[in-house]
């Protein structure tokens, strides 16, 4: 101190690391904005993963996966038109590590959302450099309910999201052969082709995505001239382009025409329902669910008041006042894109294009019929890959190309009438005396230099989210996929509890379990259930048609506990004197107090046997030899038809005939393995 005045410490000095890493954080501001988004989905669809299970085609996925080797048979089976070699990859590498665990998909679905999400932000950051911008189109596509139900859908998840990451590659090194001329980018790009489309049908056309893109934005001149030119400029890269797509679709039609291919066979669209089908899918789903709808989801569960009853699945179902307000915005967005720059409509017409011939064509001759074609255009999973298009389209109707020159920099005479206005407007609220030159990127220039738009992109931002947040919360109050958890959890329990030499009914699971009807293998037990099994002796084994001395033949009932089979809903007899039917000349004959009243499918009689041997059995005209064990069991034999008496022949001396039941296999009403279910 001097002379009364505190001298205070000189301000220290940053140290050289601090002032790099500050440095390196503002020039990479928007690319660790966008990282840190990319996160933030993860973590959020992580919750939303953790309300989801398995359903329908998510069974043949794990089934083929458990049943088969990493064979060119496995990768290239075709179901319903479906072929996607990498989902049935990742499917075989998640079900070995641990099979019918929905934790481990979720994590596959979650490591496919990361690099899906990242490899959009580089692909923007390659079409537009740092533009913060280009946040505001991350956020559309990482908040849009539009991908929901996709992301809660593990096959859905395996088809989708391998498809944008290829399709995000694609464009991205397609970009950079461009740019550079180096041809090892279209080699690049013809690989993320072949992915895209290994990835699932819709992959074909990310190649036509591509000469979009490219003659509408990345070429001068008229559009049919654009397309022209890029193919004679750029000849070889189509050409490497187009013979991965001719083998794709040889190899697809060899496929679906093979034997092995199972076709899904409807009935043919009407034109009444393939417009209806593109009008609710455009217009009621698409457009709202782009701005954050559809705010209400209509379920099965509301249909049928229960939870239990496929009520984890919904399809937008969004309000005719709020689809009327996202219908007037876009027409808005559309209107001042075309108004600022003339060639906005192109981008309009991809998105357009890629929402009829890409998602619309495969959906209506799949899986359209003439009734069910208005329902179909409900779902959003059909549109979610359309929601990457759409961003990267309305990026380049807004955005500037990375090293275009902005609008305000450009000649008046060669901006439209939009952008000449928005850059006039920009110069005369420019503080006078302020530099205008040196400026680091453009984005920053955009910020300062066009505030309203600013404000625009902010609020459009802000109903977006607002509404994605909405969406969510009233998908997840109306959506459950507890009992569905429950029952596996519970079937689990069950089959490490149950008594050495159990065997079980080989059944369909319910519809409520798997989310629907799921025939053929994949929807049986022993293929559903069976995987959950510890390793051990004495495991449980599952049986189709019971046919043998079963002493602990169980069933699971609806909550996914065992229970012993019993036959019922038939006829039965038993002794009226003693514990055995009288035996008469080596002969057992025991009437039936009723004919069935439905077709019978088993027959079960306890008996008790001194010595093993075999005897005939008659029902319904029909005889099948059994071999009787020694001692006290329960036989099993399957029948059919309808008889008024078994009788038993053969009969070796000791043998003593009990009860007997002709009718169908239920599950008794007696103690349940285990005693309690488990929540889900």
């Amino acid at each position: 101190m001097a002379d009364g005045i505190k001298l205070g410490r000189p301000p220290a000095e940053a140290s050289p690391e601090a002032t790099s890493a500050a440095r390196w954080l503002s020039a990479n501001k928007v690319r660790v904005a966008g990282f840190i988004m990319v996160v933030a989905q993860v973590w959020w669809m992580a919750t939303f993963l953790s309300r989801s299970f398995f359903r329908l085609n998510d069974f043949y996925f794990l089934e083929r996966a458990l049943s088969s080797g990493f064979t060119w048979k496995y990768l290239t089976w075709v179901n319903a038109g479906h072929l996607t070699p990498v989902g049935f990859a990742i499917s075989w590498v998640v079900v070995r590590i641990s099979p019918v665990d929905w934790g481990i998909a979720a994590v596959s679905t979650l490591a496919l959302l990361a690099w899906a999400g990242l490899a959009l932000l580089r692909l923007l950051r390659t079409l537009f450099g740092d533009h913060p911008g280009i946040l505001a189109l991350m956020l559309i596509y990482l908040v849009s309910p539009l991908s929901f139900v996709g992301v809660g859908w593990w096959s859905v998840a395996l088809e989708i999201l391998p498809l944008e990451i290829a399709m995000f590659s694609a464009l991205n090194s397609h970009v950079r052969y461009l740019r550079s001329g180096k041809f090892r980018h279209a080699v690049f790009t013809a690989f993320w082709l072949a992915i895209g489309m290994a990835s699932g049908l819709k992959g074909a056309g990310v190649p036509l995505l591509l000469l979009a893109v490219t003659s509408a934005w990345l070429v001068d001149g008229r559009w049919h001239a654009a397309v022209l030119r890029t193919l004679r400029a750029h000849w070889r890269a189509w050409v490497l382009y187009a013979a991965v797509l001719g083998a794709y679709v040889g190899l697809y039609v060899a496929l679906t025409l093979s034997p092995s291919s199972q076709q899904q066979v409807t009935a043919p669209v009407t034109f009444g329902g393939a417009v209806g089908y593109v009008r609710e899918l455009i217009f009621t789903t698409f457009v709202p669910g782009i701005l954050g709808g559809p705010w209400r989801w209509f379920t099965a569960a509301q249909w049928t008041q229960s939870l239990a009853v496929h009520g984890e699945y919904g399809t937008a179902n969004a309000p005719g006042d709020l689809i009327a307000i996202a219908l007037v915005a876009a027409a808005v967005i559309i209107a001042v894109s075309v108004w600022r720059r003339t060639h906005a409509w192109r981008s309009w017409a991809i998105a357009l294009g890629w929402l009829l011939l890409i998602d619309s064509v495969p959906e209506l001759l799949g899986r359209g019929t003439a009734f069910t074609a208005v329902l179909l255009g409900h779902e959003t999973q059909s549109v979610m890959d359309a929601v990457g298009v759409l961003v990267i389209c309305a990026g380049l109707c807004f955005l500037p190309l990375a090293g275009e020159q902005p609008a305000a920099e450009r000649p008046a005479a060669e901006q439209p009438a939009g952008e000449r206005a928005a850059a006039e407007q920009a110069a005369a609220e420019q503080p006078a005396g302020e530099q205008q030159a040196g400026e680091p990127v453009a984005g920053a220039r955009w910020l300062s230099a066009r505030p309203p738009a600013t404000v625009a992109v902010a609020a459009l931002s802000a109903v977006v989210l607002a509404g994605s947040v909405i969406s969510y919360y009233v998908y997840v109050t109306n959506t459950t996929s507890a009992p569905q958890r429950s029952y596996f959890a519970t079937a689990q329990a069950a089959l490490g509890q149950a008594p050495a030499g159990t065997v079980i009914l080989n059944e369909q699971e319910p519809a409520s379990v798997i989310g629907g009807l799921l025939a053929g293998p994949a929807g049986l037990a022993a293929n559903m259930l069976g995987p959950l099994r510890a390793n051990g002796p004495d495991l449980p084994s599952f049986i189709s048609r019971p046919d043998g001395t079963y002493d602990h033949l169980m069933i699971f009932n609806g909550l996914g506990q065992l229970l012993p089979a019993v036959v019922a809903f038939g006829s039965s007899n038993v002794p009226t004197s003693g514990s055995c039917f009288p035996d008469q000349n080596s002969a057992v004959l025991v009437p039936l107090r009723s004919v069935p009243t439905s077709a019978p499918t088993e027959l079960r009689f306890g008996y008790l046997g001194t010595a093993s041997g075999q005897i005939q059995i008659t029902y319904a005209g029909q005889s099948q030899p059994f071999r009787i064990e020694h001692g006290l069991h329960a036989g099993f034999v399957p029948v059919q038809g309808e008889g008024s008496n078994v009788v038993f022949t053969g009969m070796s001396r000791g043998l003593c005939i009990g009860d007997v039941e002709v009718g169908g296999l239920w599950p008794a009403s007696g103690p349940a393995v285990p005693a309690q279910i488990v929540s889900g």
